[in-house]
């Protein structure tokens, strides 16, 4: 049997050959561009109808409740932090875009810090949202009823992209989805959220997409939930569900509903799990 030496040149291409094929990574770097500051908004109070962007390293306080009108525009660039007074909500009928970065995130907070002072992201009517790398707190302040109110919720047929963000202290559904929504939701931290109920991630009536790599803690009702109808069955809400981490949900359900995970239900289908 013939031997290759060690100093041979078809030894030495093959250990070259060996170690740039191991050099290559086999990661992937997502890089988030910045939202271009079209119709720039000035710093400083906003409420009513609003459009444009709100620009790096300002801040802005919402003093009542502001609507984005169908056709409008409400971007946002990194670094941005907006502070919400006087319980109000943002309703979204035209496009949310909401683009943070991993050092620089958006931030949406209350002026008093408190759990449920705030009535978050209002969607029914949007025509897109998008929502990454922004930390949102304190939403789910209460409704003329005096009802929680839903921090996140889309009730159309509409792209929707909400991705490493993180999300605390809502009082109701975080995020919510339905009416043949198409969602993206990954890599994003879901904490301590939820009164008497509330679901972290609740997809409803034909919403599709993909639901990954979430983390959620702590959450009143549970963790990832899939409902279609119990009489209309069809659209199917059909999404693909894998690693996500959810620890310590359903800790206000009490016997009759007890917590859990994942909830499939309702004619809904998980395509992974």
């Amino acid at each position: 049997m013939k031997l290759i030496k060690l100093s041979s040149p078809l030894f030495i291409a093959f250990i070259a050959l060996l170690f740039t094929s191991c050099s290559k990574s086999d990661t992937t770097s997502v890089v988030t561009p910045t939202v271009p500051p079209s119709n720039p908004i000035t710093p400083g109070n906003i409420t009513g109808f609003v459009k444009g962007t709100l620009t790096t390293g300002n801040i802005y306080t919402i003093t009542g409740d502001l609507t984005i009108k169908a056709g409008d525009t409400l971007a946002s660039q990194q670094g941005v932090t907006v502070i919400v007074k006087n319980n109000a909500q943002v309703t979204v009928q035209g496009v949310l875009l909401l683009v943070g970065t991993k050092d620089a995130p958006v931030s949406f907070n209350s002026d008093s810090n408190t759990p449920g002072s705030w009535g978050g992201f209002q969607c029914d009517s949007a025509q897109s949202v998008t929502i990454k790398w922004a930390n949102i707190a304190n939403t789910g302040g209460p409704d003329p009823a005096g009802d929680p109110r839903k921090s996140l919720i889309v009730a159309a047929p509409i792209t929707v992209d909400v991705e490493d963000s993180w999300f605390s202290n809502g009082q109701d559904d975080l995020i919510r989805m339905q009416n043949g929504a198409k969602i993206t939701i990954l890599r994003n931290t879901i904490t301590s959220s939820g009164s008497t109920d509330g679901e972290a991630i609740n997809i409803k009536s034909g919403s599709t997409g993909t639901v990954a790599y979430n983390v959620v803690y702590s959450q009143a009702g549970t963790g990832v939930k899939l409902e279609t109808d119990d009489v209309v069955p069809f659209p199917q809400t059909q999404v693909d569900v894998y690693n996500n981490t959810l620890v310590s949900n359903g800790w206000r359900r009490g016997a009759a509903e007890p917590g859990r995970g994942i909830s499939i239900g309702l004619n809904a289908k998980r395509k992974y799990l």
